[in-house]
């Protein structure tokens, strides 16, 4: 919260976050989102407890799959 702060303050237009795994700590994701400094996150569907996670406009998720699927394919 404190870099995008500091973004912000100096002319950051929009500030969004994306992540390879969805691991929060209790309530940390709240406190992001009401800090109003995000537009939104972004995480992958790497951890399974993300889905419970998912059900706002806020924190959106993607999957890995094609891009474990094309790192296999690539070996093969």
């Amino acid at each position: 919260i404190k870099a995008a702060d500091y973004y912000k303050k100096n002319g950051a237009k929009s500030i969004s976050v994306i992540a390879t795994h969805g691991v929060f700590k209790i309530d940390v994701l709240n406190k992001l989102k009401n800090s109003g400094l995000f537009k939104f996150i972004k995480v992958s569907d790497s951890v399974p407890s993300v889905d419970q996670l998912t059900s706002s406009n806020f924190l959106n998720k993607f999957s890995i799959i094609p891009v474990i699927q094309e790192e296999i394919e690539s070996f093969l």
